[in-house]
């Protein structure tokens, strides 16, 4: 079988680590895709004493969170549907709002369930994927701040890049945001709540001063893991989620035979094999085909053949002890473990955030809350 384990103390300690580094600013805590694959519920649970805001991506993903009992504000990253209004006043959501035809439909059904209405509006300044355009932004908010029950709980940017050798095109992005916050300041409509600051932008060699406002939205930070393996933490951060296979079969093959799909490893010596109970079927990536590697009793091995849907195949050593039975771990970091999350996603092509939101619903997580 396959496995994660999530130490949710972790990740609320790593959530303090982050409010004490940004001076107690509000943490608006990013959550969408199941938590970066740790778990929506049990990570907000988690949060509860300490984020300020929940943010999600989705209808879906907030309602989820209503219906277990979740009561903290929760913020909708992108633009909603018309579809999603009923829902977004049923449940008191609180959704970034861009399209005002959306904002219409939203204030009318507000009026007539007498409810105040709480939105975020997503200042384009670059990113070009959502939001207001920040030339328009200024009589956006005019006019979405004169709309009755409905209020502007906070304006955002999100940068396309933090990284230090495309540092003007960041700029650049933050210079049109402050020109709106100027602009809005001058009217006496400011949001209360203005944030810039993502985990890359509190790594930034531009941080804290210019990017954290008075808020921070910071997701992968929550869970222990940086945007890069090279970045330096200014503040502790512990990763919190370990996932872990159960070896199913061990053999010994000749020289000359093939492994896996493809027959596109063929073993140049005779060699003994360990097959693990994971897959791309679980979130595993492919591209770590002949490519990866999984730890077993504290060493490496790499993987040879194609990973499978269901089962992934390693190379042993002539002096291992593995046995059917044994645990391997695919990610983790701890006092005898270290293979980083980063490390998987360089070598399978791709980022941390990804891997982690593609482990799936077949992979239980297992949660240590001491």
């Amino acid at each position: 079988m396959t496995w994660a384990e999530v130490d949710l103390t972790l990740v609320r300690q790593n959530a303090l680590a982050i409010k004490s580094y940004v001076d107690d600013r509000k943490l608006i805590a990013v959550i969408k895709s199941d938590a970066y694959g740790h778990g929506l519920v049990p990570v907000a649970r988690a949060l509860r004493p300490v984020a300020d805001i929940l943010a999600v991506a989705t209808v879906n993903e907030a309602v989820e969170l209503r219906n277990n009992q979740i009561e903290a504000p929760i913020m909708i990253l992108y633009s909603s549907l018309p579809q999603d209004v009923s829902a977004i006043i049923e449940h008191d959501l609180q959704p970034t709002v861009s399209d005002p035809e959306f904002c219409k439909n939203l204030f009318q059904l507000a009026v007539e369930k007498r409810q105040i209405v709480r939105t975020h509006v997503n200042i384009d300044t670059g990113m070009n994927r959502d939001g207001v355009w920040h030339q328009k932004a200024t009589s956006f908010i005019d006019w979405l701040s004169s709309l009755p029950q409905i209020e502007v709980a906070s304006i955002f940017t999100h940068f396309a890049t933090t990284d230090v050798n495309k540092s003007s095109r960041m700029h650049k992005q933050l210079d049109r945001f402050k020109i709106v916050v100027s602009e809005l300041r001058q009217q006496n409509i400011l949001p209360p709540t203005v944030h810039v600051a993502s985990t890359a932008a509190l790594l930034s060699p531009f941080s804290t001063v210019e990017t954290d406002f008075n808020a921070v939205r910071v997701g992968l930070g929550l869970y222990g893991v940086l945007p890069v393996m090279t970045k330096q933490m200014p503040f502790p951060l512990s990763p919190a989620l370990t996932w872990k296979a159960s070896v199913i079969s061990v053999r010994n093959v000749k020289a000359g035979e093939s492994v896996s799909y493809g027959s596109d490893y063929k073993a140049n010596i005779d060699q003994k094999l360990a097959t693990l109970r994971v897959g791309y079927g679980d979130g595993y990536p492919r591209q770590l085909s002949n490519n990866g590697q999984i730890m077993i009793k504290n060493k490496l091995y790499p993987i040879v053949g194609q990973v499978c849907m269901d089962v992934t195949i390693c190379s042993l050593d002539s002096y291992n002890t593995v046995s059917v039975g044994d645990t391997a771990i695919l990610i983790g970091q701890g006092m005898e473990t270290n293979l980083p999350v980063n490390q998987l996603a360089n070598h399978a092509g791709t980022i941390s955030y990804e891997i982690l939101s593609q482990i799936n619903k077949r992979v239980p997580r297992l949660y240590n809350t001491s």
